[in-house]
């Protein structure tokens, strides 16, 4: 039995890269209500309304709330990025299957054996079942 190398991710929720860029437009958008916030603070302390003080601590506040979510978007790009060399690496692979099962009888032992290595990471045999685990 071939374990589909996908699982892991789609196990522990962290989605695919059409959900990371749906996620960093949302923090995107979430950006740059915070600069328009912060230019109503500037507009408002230019026209009297608010004094420095007040400028300053709504200033700092925003700032804090940017940083916050840029690194959220840092994040959420850097993990789609790790997801398509995921998915990249799985179509190797599948690719890799695909030549072994369709050439096994006219490839050489050394090229059976190349092949295996690179798309096999492990064998795991037991008394009921041999799992064969591709690399991912």
């Amino acid at each position: 039995m071939i374990q589909d190398p996908g699982t892991l991710h789609r196990k522990n929720g962290k989605g695919t890269v059409q959900d990371q860029e749906a996620m960093a437009s949302k923090i995107r958008d979430k950006v740059r209500r915070l600069d328009k916030r912060l230019e109503q603070f500037l507009d408002s302390a230019v026209g009297g309304e608010i004094d420095r003080e007040k400028l300053l601590a709504s200033a700092t506040a925003v700032a804090s709330q940017q940083l916050v979510l840029e690194g959220r978007l840092d994040e959420t790009h850097r993990h789609a990025r790790l997801l398509a060399t995921e998915k990249s690496r799985r179509r190797h692979v599948e690719g890799v299957l695909t030549k072994l099962a369709d050439g096994w009888d006219e490839m050489s032992f050394e090229d059976k054996q190349e092949l295996l290595r690179e798309a096999v990471d492990r064998i795991v045999i037991t008394d009921d079942e041999i799992r064969v685990i591709p690399r991912t």
